[in-house]
């Protein structure tokens, strides 16, 4: 496992291939050619193996079967906004905001969210850097759905606004079968960076001396105009935020800089979400530190619904699960003995005018 806080040097195809299931087949070869013992090989091709099938693995980033609509397809019908409920059986209250997020997407923002490629910007801010590859190329600019959502004054209508318009179980750009990558970390990114802006998170961050943790974003447009050795100078400064080293950076630079708190306990937790904070859930550096080399990360959003706890995530991908605030389930407990999680919140901006 890569040590989180390590500058990550990836060329294009690495970058875009970070969350590829190839961690057993790397297992293997590595025992053929006697690099590792053959007894370490069989537990870690076994643990990749096991991780990758997990079925609807709410415990880490297991892909999802399920068929998506296209880009050239018109917008869905609000009715098939994603809604699941777990512990708490009342979601009434949140099916219809959730729907309403969904309802605010045109034809451009159904396009940019089926044809982004995760790990590259989406193109919802004016001043983001972030038009995707080849004949997909928007204009950076102020998406009008977003600016909607972002002027919505409840802050748990606000937040399923955005999921709504992200539609996770939907969306190209989170599609394992599309990308073949894991995109809870893309998801959990896109999320907060709609709420709180590109300011306070990105889908990378800047490791220059003088401006260190800078949130960044990536975008073909401006990929496009460097060299070979320029890219390489760029993202060996520009690190990738995944999930193997999100809460490096949160620790690092999140809390110091970018106004993010770190969570110790569940009704900490709780008291943070309801005063209208948007908590991110990542794979705490303990428990990586306990995994075999190219264990995969776990990345995912937490928010009060009003009579509970809200996760939201991509990879095994779901809008809404719903919980209880006194719920022992490890995605909304900080204080989970196995310490499989660390939390962070930031608290969302003031309705813009």
């Amino acid at each position: 496992m890569r040590n989180s806080g390590d500058t990550e040097q990836m060329s294009r195809v690495a970058f875009l291939n970070q969350y590829s299931p190839i961690g057993p087949i790397r297992t293997i070869v590595a025992a053929y050619r006697g690099e590792i013992p053959p007894n370490s090989a069989v537990k870690g091709v076994v643990r990749q193996a096991g991780f990758i099938l997990a079925l609807l693995g709410l415990s880490g980033c297991a892909p999802e079967n399920t068929n998506h609509p296209q880009a050239a397809e018109a917008p869905q019908v609000a009715i098939s906004a994603p809604i699941y409920n777990n512990e708490t059986t009342d979601v009434s209250n949140t099916e219809p905001l959730i729907a309403k997020g969904f309802a605010l997407r045109s034809t451009e923002d159904t396009d940019m969210l089926n044809n982004t490629k995760p790990g590259i910007d989406l193109a919802i801010f004016e001043h983001s850097k972030s038009p995707p590859e080849n004949d997909y190329n928007p204009t950076p600019k102020e998406s009008n759905a977003v600016t909607a959502i972002r002027a919505i004054t409840n802050p748990m209508e606000r937040i399923m606004a955005a999921i709504g318009f992200l539609d996770v179980k939907h969306s190209g750009r989170y599609d394992y079968d599309k990308y073949q990558t894991y995109a809870c970390n893309i998801y959990a990114v896109d999320l907060t960076e709609l709420l709180l802006g590109d300011d306070a998170i990105g889908s990378s961050y800047s490791a220059i001396k003088g401006e260190s943790g800078r949130p960044d974003g990536l975008s073909w447009n401006f990929l496009a105009t460097l060299t070979s050795a320029e890219y390489d100078n760029y993202t060996n400064n520009h690190p990738a935020i995944s999930s193997n080293n999100l809460a490096y950076w949160m620790d690092t630079y999140g809390t110091k800089k970018y106004g993010w708190t770190h969570i110790d306990n569940q009704k900490q937790l709780e008291n943070a979400l309801k005063a209208g904070a948007i908590g991110i859930g990542v794979s705490s550096q303990d428990y990586l530190n306990k995994q075999e080399t190219g264990y995969i990360g776990h990345a995912l959003t937490v928010f009060d619904t009003g009579s509970g706890f809200g996760v939201s995530q991509s990879t095994n991908n779901f809008g809404l699960l719903k919980f209880g605030y006194n719920s022992t389930y490890e995605k909304v407990n900080p204080g989970n003995p196995e310490h499989k999680y660390d939390f962070y919140v930031h608290q969302l901006p003031p309705p813009i005018k």
